[in-house]
Order: structure tokens, then sequence, then C-alpha cells
């Protein structure tokens, strides 16, 4: 969470617009590598395993540590991992080397190299300025397309190199697969396949999961960085893919913010248009509340006088901005206090 934080407010200033109100909890991750100090997976159930010169390193953009592919490191996690996804999600942040041909940041299949089944998320690269085309494939039976699977291509987006950039991708049964780049749905076009999209990762039977290779040609990234990858079980929706770039926890919806006996609850979060803020003081004070934008700059104040002791219950429209993060501030009896609320239009 201190290294998406930091990374969020040094560079963040508008987030994707979307057309869904976001009214619950983020989805939780069903395994989450923060690779801190190795693979371990923060849910406590599925840690993976740092494979050749795979490596944590320490990031000063990401403000932490981050895995480091060098020439053929990758990390393996455990195959049970596949049998819980079946509609499925996952998202990471990736600093692209950009001098691999073919190689897969996510990689599902057999020991053996060009055999089915597999399900693999591709960056393809050099291209074009030296960026990286992304694509995902799967297959059940047959190794190049024609068994009815999801092999699909992202349009003319081409991920930058030696840059952090937050990839998500979702997928259900019978619909397919969406890809977002830093939040941003990006196209998709098919390959020459049938395109059925019904080949899910709990029914390959696979030998082998990675991150940072794929299964069918098993390249591997090189000289690329690797930092918060999860994964779900769920499809998430465009407005968690948001959030989640954001740096939105699934603790933060209802969150309360305690200092001095001070409570402070904001609902929703991520909201459409306004959101409710709820303070509570033990004793009558000055009390300012407070909006600000990721620069620290104030841009609005929803209140700034002497109340009294009790609950108080205030609304904030954000009608009149930009979507994208903000943060509100509460300062009371010599403290301050930033939450970070996120602005979906």
């Amino acid at each position: 969470m201190k290294k998406i934080t930091l990374f969020v407010v040094l560079v963040v200033s508008t987030i994707l617009v979307v057309n869904t109100i976001y009214s619950q909890i983020l989805p939780t991750p069903i395994a989450a590598y923060k690779f801190e100090d190795d693979a371990s997976d923060e849910m406590g159930n599925y840690d993976g395993t740092l494979v050749d010169d795979a490596k944590i390193v320490n990031d000063v953009q990401r403000g932490g540590n981050v895995l480091s592919l060098i020439d053929s490191g990758y990390v393996t996690i455990p195959i049970e991992l596949a049998a819980e996804l079946d509609n499925f999600s996952f998202t990471a942040w990736v600093n692209y080397g950009g001098d691999v041909p073919w190689a897969g940041l996510m990689g599902l299949g057999m020991f053996a190299k060009n055999v089915a089944p597999y399900w693999d998320f591709h960056i393809q690269g050099p291209e074009g300025e030296g960026r990286g085309k992304l694509s995902f494939y799967a297959s059940a039976v047959e190794v190049w397309p024609g068994d009815g699977t999801a092999q699909t291509v992202v349009g003319d987006y081409l991920l930058p190199i030696e840059e952090w950039t937050h990839l998500a991708l979702t997928f259900e049964l019978g619909t397919g697969g969406a890809v977002y780049a830093d939040g941003e749905l990006l196209e998709l076009e098919p390959w020459n396949s049938s395109n059925d999209h019904d080949v899910s990762p709990s029914i390959l039977g696979a030998e082998i999961f990675t991150i940072g290779r794929d299964a069918f040609n098993q390249g591997t990234l090189t000289h690329t960085k690797i930092d918060d990858f999860r994964f779900y079980d769920v499809a998430i929706s465009p407005a968690d893919v948001a959030a989640i770039y954001a740096g939105i926890e699934p603790t933060s919806v209802g969150k309360n913010i305690t200092h001095d006996n001070d409570v402070v609850q904001i609902y929703p979060n991520p909201f459409k248009t306004e959101t409710t803020i709820k303070f509570h003081i033990p004793e009558s004070r000055n009390v300012k509340l407070s909006v600000n934008n990721v620069l620290g700059q104030e841009i609005a104040v929803i209140v700034d006088d002497f109340r009294n002791a009790g609950t108080y219950s205030l609304s904030f429209n954000g009608s009149g901005l930009q979507s994208g993060v903000y943060f509100i501030r509460f300062e009371s009896n010599g403290h301050s206090t930033f939450e970070r609320v996120l602005l979906l239009k």
C-alpha cells in the first residue's frame, strides 16, 4: 500500500471516466504478490517462488521493493490457484524492458514447450518505437487456433518501455476478456479463431503457473520489473479497475479515520457525484473539512467553523470536478488526517 500511495500522489491527475456508479466494497484478491521481500502471497494462500535470476530490488519510483526479471528469471505460483479461476481477473504494475520478441506477463500451461492446454497473456516487442503489443490467448486442446477459445490482441496500443504502467485483464466465460492500461479500457481485435471465449484457467489441468513467463512459447520477460500482481476470482468491473489503479484498497470503503476520539466516515467511496462525510467530535472545538487534489492544493472547503460536541453528517458534491483521486482533509484539535477518495463520473 505504501508503494501505491506514493506513486499515485506523484503522478495521477485524472482517472478513467466510467459510467458505472461504484457502490460496493472492492473485490478482495484471492492472491496478491507485493514482492516486498520475496514472492509470498499477501493473502496467505498461494506463496510463489523466485526462479533463476528473478530477484527483489528497490525501485525509487515505486517507493519500495519490486520484482526484477533480468535474463531468464520468472516466478512460479502454485497450480492450485488456477482451480479458483473460472471467471477471473489480474492486475499488475509493469515496467517493461522493451527488448523481448515474445514473452508472457502471465502463463498457465504445461512443462513442455508448444503444447496445449495453455492460458497466456503476452507482451510482444520490440514493435513500433521499441514498445510492446499486448495480447492474450487460451487453448484447451489445440496448439494454434481453431478450437473455439479466446484469442484476441489489443488494437493499436503499445506498452511504453521503462515506464511503470498499470495493466489489468478481466475474463468472463461466454463473454471474453477486457484489457486495461492505466485504468483505460483498450480496444480488442480477434485473431483467426472462432472466439467462443469458453476456456478458463480452472478447466485446463495445467502443470505450471507463472508470472513473467508464458506457457506456450515459454518466453520470459527480460530487463522488466513487476509489482503488486493481484489475482481475483471474478471478472472485476471497469470501476474496480480504476479504483485499483488509483490505489484504493477494499478496506477504504466505509473506513473510519480516528484520532483523539474523533471519528470520520466517508461513504460511498468511490462515488459518482456526491458522497457523505460523517464526523464525530467528543468535545466542542474548531473543525475544518476540506478537499485537496493530488498536488495538495485545497480546492473546496466543506466546513470551517466552531462545532459543539456531537456527530455531524455533511455532503460533498463533486459534479464540478474531473474524475480522479482527491483527498478529504479533516483538521481538529491540532491534528490533520487525509483520506483518499475516488470520483468516478
